[in-house]
Formats: C-alpha cells, structure tokens, sequence
C-alpha cells in the first residue's frame, strides 16, 4: 500500500497551467510564472496577413509576369516564402503547436526558464536581454553551456496584463 508521499498527482501537460490556483503570471514561490496561451486572433490577423502576401504574389508571378523570366522567379520565390513563414508564425508563435513553441516562462533571481511544448527547458542565465517592438517580445540570453536562446513572445499569448508584468519582471535584466 502507497504511502501519502509517495502518491503523486501527475504533472500538467505541457503548456498547462499545472492548477487552478496559479494563474498565468501569478508568483510561485520565490519567482514570477507566466504561461502562454494560443493567440487565436493573432494568429487569424498574420494568417491573413501572409495568405495575401503569397496570392498576390502567385497571381503575378503567373498571369503578369513572363515565364522564366526573373521576376518570375523573384515573386515564385516570394509565394514559397510567405507561405513558410506564414505557416511558421501561425502555427508557432501564435498557436503554440510545435514541439519548440515556448509555453511557459519563469523569472527567478538573475535566470530565466523557457519551457517549451515538448518539454524541453532552457535555462537563461547569461547575456539575457529582451527587445519589445509594439506586441511582440523577443528574449534573448545564453544557458549555463553557452547555447544561444532567442524566442518570440506575443502579447496575445499572455492573458489579461501579464505582458506588462512579464516586461516589468524582465527589467532586471537590463
């Protein structure tokens, strides 16, 4: 028979709040905690976005402009491109579907922890800096191994005023 401690709750899947009473950007323990959170509207605005991009591109490529001639090339080149990043940005960045989608932040003393959708950590604890254009956060740091981490953050993807907190928390590090 099991004893009380050795009978363990199971941990949250990744990119789960592992309970109700942490909420996104809540403190646990000594550090600050943020999840992400699919954008959904984010990912509607860039989808759209980038599917304009890549048929306005197709359709002059194909009906305006002269078979292999260079600019044929030059928009064929533009469609394939709006179409991977455009996949990428959605289904990444603001969807969080892939394996390296980032689904958890931590901020504890001078490191900080990305979690990834497949499970993977990465420990920040050099050269961590972060730049804010508009929405999006891009944070940047080096692990204790000297890997260069570089992630994109979407201010969809924090719930209510977290990204400001998140952006507050960074400070430090400047």
């Amino acid at each position: 028979m099991a004893t009380e401690e050795q009978v363990q709750a199971p941990p949250a899947p990744a990119g789960q709040p592992s309970g109700a009473d942490q909420p996104s950007g809540g403190e646990r323990g000594k550090g600050r905690v943020f999840d992400l959170v699919p954008d959904k509207r984010g990912a509607a605005i860039n989808g759209g976005l980038y599917a304009l991009l890549a048929a306005v591109s197709l359709y002059v490529a194909v009906l305006v402009a002269e078979p292999n001639s260079v600019r044929f090339y030059v928009l064929y080149f533009v469609f394939f491109l709006a179409l991977f990043q455009g996949f990428t940005v959605v289904v990444r960045h603001c969807l969080h579907r892939t394996p390296k989608s980032v689904v958890r932040i931590e901020i504890a003393g001078k490191k900080v922890r990305v979690t990834r959708r497949n499970g993977d950590v990465a420990e920040l604890t050099r050269d961590v800096d972060y730049t804010r254009r508009k929405q999006v956060l891009v944070l940047q740091g080096q692990t204790h191994d000297n890997q260069k981490v570089s992630e994109v953050i979407r201010a969809g993807a924090l719930e209510g005023d977290a990204f400001e907190n998140l952006l507050a928390a960074l400070k430090r590090f400047r």
